[in-house]
C-alpha cells in the first residue's frame, strides 16, 4: 500500500434527533431518522468499495450510528461536551495524522449516490487539498494531505470558507465536481428527486416506499 492509498475516511453524523430539520414540514422525526440512517448506509457502502481508502470512522454522538459502525467494524469518534462540529473534526484530523495516516477524506452522510470509482479517481489526482462543492454553497467532500492541513469550516457557505482557510494556510485547493456528489438531500425538492430520479440506493428505495404509502388509499404515513 502506498502512502496515497493509506486514506482515512471520516463521516460526520449529527445526532439523529436534530438531523434534517429542513425536512420537518414533510417528514416526521422518525422518518427523518430513518432517512438519515439509509443515506449513511449508502455512503458507507460507497466508501468501503474505494480501493485507496484503508480505514473509515464516524464522528457522532448518536447511539444508532455507533451501532451501525460496530456492525461494520468501523471506529467512532465521540463528540466532546460543548464541542462544535468543526472543532471536533479538527481534533479527529490531528489524531488521524498522529496515527500515521497521510490523508484524510471527509464526506457528509447525506450524499447517498456516492460513486466509489469517482472517489478513487479524485484520490488518485489529489495533491494537498481537494474540495467538492455542494448545492447552496456547501461542501460535499474534503480531501486533505496532511489531514490537518486546514481547519474545517463546515456550515453555511462552507465552500468559500474552506477556500479562505486554504489561502491562510498557503495551500492551493483543487475544486472537483464528481457527479455523484452533486446533490445532497436537504430540502423537500431533494426528497422528491430521491424518490423519482435518483440512481438505485437504499435511500432512494426508502423514499419510493414513503411516496407509495403516502399516495395509497390509506393516506399519509406521517
Amino acid at each position: 500500500m502506498t502512502a496515497r492509498q493509506h486514506v482515512y475516511a471520516l463521516v460526520p453524523v449529527k445526532h439523529l434527533g436534530a438531523a434534517k430539520s429542513r425536512l420537518s414540514d414533510v417528514l416526521s422525526p422518525s422518518q427523518r431518522r430513518d432517512l438519515c440512517l439509509a443515506m449513511l448506509e449508502d455512503v458507507l457502502d460507497g466508501l468501503e468499495a474505494v480501493p485507496s481508502i484503508s480505514d473509515i470512522g464516524l464522528y457522532t454522538s448518536d447511539p444508532a450510528v455507533h451501532e451501525i459502525a460496530a456492525g461494520r467494524g468501523l471506529e467512532t469518534h465521540g463528540e466532546l461536551e460543548g464541542e462544535s462540529l468543526c472543532a471536533g473534526l479538527d481534533r479527529v484530523a490531528a489524531s488521524v495524522r498522529q496515527r500515521g495516516f497521510p490523508t484524510l477524506l471527509v464526506i457528509p452522510q447525506d450524499v447517498p449516490n456516492v460513486d466509489p470509482s469517482e472517489l478513487e479517481a479524485v484520490i488518485r489526482e489529489h495533491g494537498s487539498l481537494t474540495l467538492a462543492g455542494a448545492p447552496r454553497g456547501g461542501t460535499n467532500l474534503v480531501v486533505a494531505t496532511p489531514p490537518d492541513v486546514i481547519g474545517f469550516r463546515f456550515g453555511p457557505d462552507s465552500l468559500i470558507l474552506h477556500r479562505r482557510a486554504a489561502m491562510v494556510a498557503g495551500v492551493a485547493p483543487v475544486l472537483v465536481a464528481p457527479p455523484s456528489l452533486a446533490r445532497d438531500i436537504d430540502l423537500p425538492a431533494d426528497l422528491d428527486w430521491l424518490a423519482d430520479e435518483s440512481p438505485p440506493c437504499r435511500a432512494a428505495a426508502w423514499a419510493a416506499r414513503l411516496r407509495s404509502r403516502e399516495t395509497s388509499p390509506a393516506g399519509s404515513s406521517r
